[in-house]
């Protein structure tokens, strides 16, 4: 906190004029402000990105198979075959972030119309039918995700927005409840942000003193 409470002047401020912070709901800027004794807005896209993650679970075999087909289709051999079919590449996930997932889920729905069963290198990787409908389906569930996501990290976003949002999304994903619902546990002052959605939402008389 010293850091800050020297860095603050050369803006002309003062760590006593911090009424609040914004960030990553990681552990450190949650020590931050305990020790500032401010409430901290979490980074929404941060809870979304964690709600996805525990909502892939199920999913992950059949990701892993598709990741590994992912792998193959960059090999020299495979590469070359796929450039006189397509100029679509393969695309990766990374661990890091749920938007990759979706990502290479598109780019394989995409692909698999050029990918042969008949090829002794590919066969074995290749999702069954079943599989196949799965991940089709997973895909259009994330879909509506990846349009939350983009509106969340628009520049005009408030808290209200970000709240109406997943209030949307939970409803049709009851399991993100656990990251995304307003006292949600990751959620470190879940009474600030709440009172703030009821003076967006033009309802600063149903405020209480808590």
């Amino acid at each position: 906190m010293g850091a800050i409470e020297r860095f603050l002047p050369f803006f002309g401020k003062t760590i006593n004029g911090c009424k609040f912070l914004v960030g990553d709901n990681c552990a450190v800027n949650k020590r931050l402000a305990n020790l500032m004794n401010v409430p901290l807005v979490g980074c929404a896209s941060h809870r979304l990105n964690l709600a996805v993650r525990e909502f892939l679970v199920p999913f992950e075999t059949a990701l892993d198979q598709v990741q590994q087909l992912m792998r193959k289709l960059r090999t020299l051999n495979q590469a070359a075959k796929l450039r006189m079919k397509t100029p679509l590449m393969p695309i990766l996930r990374q661990d890091t972030r749920w938007s990759s997932t979706f990502s290479m889920l598109e780019r394989y729905i995409r692909l698999r119309e050029f990918l042969s069963a008949d090829d002794d290198d590919m066969a074995d990787l290749l999702p069954s039918r079943a599989d196949h409908r799965k991940l089709e389906d997973l895909l259009s569930k994330l879909r509506c995700i990846e349009s939350i996501s983009k509106k969340l990290q628009g520049d005009e976003l408030t808290l209200l927005d970000a709240r109406a949002l997943f209030d949307g999304l939970f409803e049709l994903r009851p399991s993100m409840t656990t990251y995304l619902s307003p006292d949600a546990e990751i959620v470190h002052s879940p009474v600030f942000e709440a009172a703030v959605v009821k003076v967006l939402a033009g309802d600063a008389g149903l405020l209480t003193n808590e």
